[in-house]
């Protein structure tokens, strides 16, 4: 199992866009956004979108890496690779997950990072390690949906299904903006990207962690590893 997860984490690393847009593209938008706030509510919206960059980064680091990823491995016959080795179906899609939560990371300092010293949000030393565990514990369901995109979709559709997925649950989720009432709110407190904001935020504002998003969170999670495993079973007839 850990030199299967190293292949993973090494085959996503090679993948320089990686880098690039799952990383550094929630870090420039918190600077960005955060920076063009000025005034009394400067200090008030940093802490905000530190919540919600942070969820816009993890997600984007699992989904964009995770489906595409494994729909490769599928066009160059990695899969029959894998029935080779002694892995069970359940040890596949775990090191598909560690995997994806290990690439969650990176993104999570970078926009912790410009918090406290681009804006000076300061939290002591264990709520800061909180709100980074609260957001990466909530990637498991994101990477168990990147699992059965990949392991459903082919090539550019994975890739498409991914990206289109990430912006729809970040809009969906309130992570651009905040929605407070209406249908848009009923809509959005069933989305995984604004209950993870909600656990982020529940940290940020010194709140016990939601029990009502730790459950919906739960929930995504059991459905989607189940779905992803009946895929894996399909695709790659590997052992139980």
């Amino acid at each position: 199992m850990p030199g299967y997860l190293k292949l993973q984490l090494l085959a996503i690393l090679r993948n320089k866009r990686y880098l690039i847009v799952t990383v550094a593209l929630p870090l420039l938008l918190y600077i960005a956004i955060t920076l063009s706030i000025h005034g009394s509510d400067s200090h008030k919206y940093a802490v905000a979108y530190l919540s919600s960059m942070s969820v816009f980064g993890m997600m984007g680091c699992v989904l964009l890496t995770t489906g595409p990823a494994i729909a490769n491995e599928r066009k160059t016959g990695w899969l029959r690779q894998l029935r080779l080795m002694p892995l069970s179906d359940r040890a596949v899609f775990g090191g598909k997950i560690a995997a994806a939560m290990a690439m969650a990371l990176p993104a999570l300092i970078a926009v912790a990072l410009a918090a406290r010293f681009v804006k000076g949000v300061h939290l002591g030393t264990g709520h800061w390690i909180e709100l980074v565990l609260a957001v990466w514990l909530g990637a498991i369901p994101f990477a168990a949906i990147g699992v059965f995109i990949g392991y459903l979709l082919d090539g550019e559709s994975a890739r498409m299904a991914s990206a289109l997925l990430h912006s729809a649950l970040a809009f969906l989720g309130g992570l651009y903006f905040p929605v407070t009432s209406g249908g848009m709110h009923t809509v959005m407190e069933v989305t995984p990207s604004y209950r993870v904001y909600q656990l982020g935020s529940n940290v940020l504002h010194h709140q016990s962690l939601s029990l009502a998003a730790i459950g919906i969170l739960a929930a995504y999670a059991v459905a989607f590893s189940g779905l992803a495993t009946m895929r894996i079973r399909r695709a790659g007839g590997l052992s139980t």
